[in-house]
């Protein structure tokens, strides 16, 4: 995550279910708040099963499930284990808002061009990537429209690793 971007503020106003996802993580780590960390853990889940009833699709809702990944203890039976589910969750919304396409123009300076040669149903322009995440009034040039669209690449490259490992 990007620590500019993913402040507490933005994080909440995107999405509570990374919101809360984040602060049942962080409460594994304190000792004294085992108590906490598992009703943190039981509203992601709550949050989780309304995110797919309602389908909801936000990058951050990719990343939320994400980050609850590495933290599932294993099932006694394969049923058991939501972590394929969490991951198919994730790829699905993914690829249905369009993260695995490359951004025109890159935000990137230094892959700039790497587009060229590829068909065009693998690209996605920058103002339409701000558009599908709600992002309508911000500028595609501007710095906050480029750290946005860098998000949308980190968060591909995050899941196309989580899910190779």
């Amino acid at each position: 995550m990007d620590p500019i971007l993913h402040t507490p503020k933005f994080v909440r106003r995107q999405s509570a279910f990374l919101f809360t996802s984040i602060l049942a993580a962080s409460a594994l780590f304190i000792p004294t708040a085992a108590a906490l960390s598992k009703r943190l853990s039981v509203h992601c889940k709550n949050l989780a099963k309304g995110v797919m009833f309602n389908r909801k699709r936000s990058p951050e809702i990719v990343l939320a499930f994400m980050v609850n990944i590495p933290w599932m203890a294993p099932g006694k039976h394969w049923s058991d284990d939501e972590t394929c589910s969490y991951m198919a969750m994730a790829l699905t919304i993914a690829v249905d808002i369009s993260l695995n396409k490359l951004i025109v123009p890159s935000p990137s300076d230094a892959l700039s061009g790497i587009h060229v040669g590829r068909p065009p149903s693998d690209c996605i322009s920058a103002r339409k990537a701000l558009d599908l995440d709600g992002f309508q009034d911000v500028d595609p040039d501007s710095t906050f429209g480029r750290r946005l669209l860098r998000r949308r690449e980190r968060i591909w490259l995050a899941l196309f690793t989580l899910d190779r490992g």
